[in-house]
């Protein structure tokens, strides 16, 4: 073995400046390469533990949302409770939960169904590192009505029609601080402030 490290040695002594550079560019491409490979599929598994442990209602949310009469309006409240653990390799960086209300009814003049973004809010939840969890939920009141949507929703809508409200909870993070994810959850019906389709 000795005899062989030395005979390596002495090749390696004999190879010109250039040749030396050359071999020494093929080794590093391939240590960069390699620890490339290794860090995608570390991430691809992080991303696939992390989706799983991603509870976006982690409980029933607490829906307010009375606007029948403009009395009422300052008693909207909206309480959705999230829990994310990660339980991936990496850290998930600039986390983003976004929640939108519209709200589909009729219009009283035309009779035609029309769609209106009611509510909307966005925070920040900062940073997760790798084997830890936040939990906590994204609230928001009647400062986060849209009243130009709002006003034309009770202007125009036609009370003796069905009319539909709409969750839709937005998620959105970079792992590693270098590769951006997100998802939606769109159209989850509410009624009577209970969301049919939380669970």
């Amino acid at each position: 073995m000795k005899l062989r490290n030395i005979q390596l040695l002495s090749k390696w002594r004999k190879l010109k400046t250039l040749s030396k550079l050359n071999k020494l560019i093929k080794v590093a491409v391939m240590i960069v390469g390699l620890s490339i490979s290794i860090f995608s599929l570390l991430t691809f598994i992080s991303l696939e533990r992390i989706l799983y442990n991603i509870e976006i209602p982690s409980d029933i949310p607490e829906l307010h949302l009375d606007f029948s009469h403009y009395s009422k309006i300052q008693n909207t409240s909206i309480r959705i409770p999230y829990r994310i653990s990660n339980n991936g390799f990496v850290d998930i960086k600039r986390i983003y939960l976004r929640f939108q209300i519209d709200i589909s009814y009729t219009e009283n003049r035309t009779y035609q169904k029309t769609q209106v973004a009611i509510i909307s809010r966005q925070i920040s939840l900062g940073d997760c590192p790798t084997s830890q969890s936040i939990r906590g939920e994204i609230t928001g009141d009647f400062h986060d009505l849209n009243t130009t949507a709002l006003g034309i929703y009770m202007s125009e809508v036609d009370r003796y029609q069905e009319e539909t409200r709409l969750l839709s909870i937005g998620f959105s993070a970079y792992l590693a601080d270098v590769i951006f994810f997100q998802f939606t959850l769109n159209n989850l019906t509410i009624n009577d402030g209970d969301c049919n389709d939380c669970g």
